[in-house]
C-alpha cells in the first residue's frame, strides 16, 4: 500500500508584474499556514519517505516547512518541473515516476492543477483546494505506475481555515 498526500502551496506574495510567477515567495501568512499544516503530519505520526515539489519558489517554500518540521534537510526536496503549472497527466506522471522503495509521498504543487488531479483521482472533491490544503489517501497497490488504475482510500482533507472553524 501506498500513500500520497497532495499539498497546495501556501499563501503567496509578490503579485507584481515585474515579478516572474516561478519566483514569487510566500507571504507572512503562508509562512504561519505551511508550519501548521505540516504540524498536523507530525501530530498524526504521518512521515513522507519522499518530499516532491514543483520547481517555483512558493511550493518549494512550503515544501521546506515540512521538511524542517520532520527534521528533514532541505536536501532532501526532488524537483519535478510537471508539477509547475500542472495539468492532471502532468501530475500523475510525476507520481507513476516514484520509485517502489518509497511508500508514503508528499506532493507540492499548484491550482487549478492540484483540484483537477484530487477530482479525477477521487471523484469526491467537488471545490477547489485551498492555499495549504492537504488531501491525503491511501492506494491499494504496491507500484506508483498503477496509481490510475487503483481505487484510493480517503485519509485526510485538512487546511488552515479548518483549523479555526
Amino acid at each position: 500500500m501506498k500513500t500520497l498526500i497532495m499539498v497546495r502551496h501556501a499563501q503567496s506574495g509578490n503579485h507584481s508584474v515585474t515579478n516572474k510567477d516561478i519566483d514569487r515567495t510566500l507571504d507572512p501568512r503562508g509562512r504561519i499556514d505551511a508550519s501548521e499544516m505540516a504540524q498536523i503530519l507530525l501530530k498524526n505520526k504521518i512521515a513522507p519517505d519522499l518530499f516532491l515539489s514543483s520547481p517555483a519558489h512558493r511550493a518549494m517554500e512550503t515544501a521546506l516547512y515540512f521538511l524542517k518540521a520532520f527534521g528533514i534537510g532541505n536536501e532532501e526536496l526532488q524537483i519535478n518541473s510537471s508539477l509547475y503549472e500542472p495539468t492532471v497527466s502532468g501530475i500523475y506522471s510525476a507520481i507513476e515516476s516514484i520509485s517502489n522503495d518509497c511508500s508514503s509521498a508528499i506532493v507540492f504543487t499548484h491550482n487549478p492543477g492540484i483540484t483537477a488531479f484530487i477530482n479525477d483521482l477521487s471523484g469526491q472533491f467537488p471545490y477547489s483546494m485551498p492555499a495549504c490544503g492537504m488531501f491525503a489517501v491511501n492506494l491499494n497497490t504496491n507500484d506508483w505506475s498503477e496509481i490510475r488504475f487503483t481505487k484510493p482510500r480517503f485519509l485526510f482533507f485538512e487546511y488552515p481555515g479548518k483549523l479555526s472553524e
